[in-house]
């Protein structure tokens, strides 16, 4: 595979493909709902179903600052800020999938409480202690310095902030067969043991600043 991680995922027109869909399904642009939108619109493992249990283990209130790392085309970020009447900025490196979330954002009514910008999740363009708390959904795999990812995340976490993750990782059946979704070939792709990302999140530095909830 030649190209960026953001090639791999942002091929051809992301938006026009979801809006295609909706109309395939009967979904008027001018009666999208968050909960229309799900089928096509949580870009991870399970989808939709995978979002709601990870947010049902999340001590969001109303009123919480969140981030999602990683947003994709924006579903999670949406679902969390309507759930909880909370605000969520999303951060994607895949220039098509901030396009698409701030158009989706726009039809559901929800710009005003998610804004999706393009951006890197190794370098987060956030200050220091920003952010009540922190998601990210299948997105490591793709990360080639994961220590630097966690430490950007906890850098904008405020003390007490969780980071919520759900990871790929590797088994005891050996590496995957390719192409899998997120490299036709291996290039790009960084996958762990979970112990081995459990050991990275749990070092003394980060254990003080933050609960680490959803491995």
């Amino acid at each position: 595979m030649t190209g960026s991680v953001s090639e791999q995922w942002g091929r051809g027109d992301v938006l026009e493909r979801i809006l295609d869909a909706m109309a395939a399904s009967g979904i008027s642009t001018e009666k999208a709902t968050i909960e229309s939108l799900a089928p096509v619109d949580h870009f991870h493992a399970r989808g939709f179903a995978a979002t709601k249990e990870l947010a049902d283990s999340l001590p969001i209130k109303a009123g919480d600052h969140l981030v999602d790392i990683g947003c994709g085309v924006g579903g999670p970020a949406r679902y969390l800020a309507d759930r909880f009447g909370c605000r969520v900025d999303g951060i994607d490196i895949t220039e098509p999938f901030v396009a698409a979330a701030n158009r989706l954002s726009e039809l559901t009514g929800m710009l005003d409480r998610v804004t999706v910008r393009l951006g890197d999740g190794e370098s987060l363009p956030y200050q220091d202690q920003a952010f009540d708390g922190a998601i990210s959904q299948h997105v490591t795999m793709n990360v080639a310095d994961r220590d630097r990812f966690f430490a950007e995340a906890f850098r904008v976490l405020r003390p007490g902030a969780f980071l919520a993750l759900t990871e790929h990782g590797l088994g005891d059946g050996g590496p995957p067969h390719h192409p899998v979704p997120w490299s036709e070939d291996g290039a790009h792709e960084h996958l762990m043991r979970p112990a081995e990302t459990v050991e990275q999140l749990q070092s003394p530095t980060r254990n003080e600043l933050s609960d680490i909830i959803g491995l």
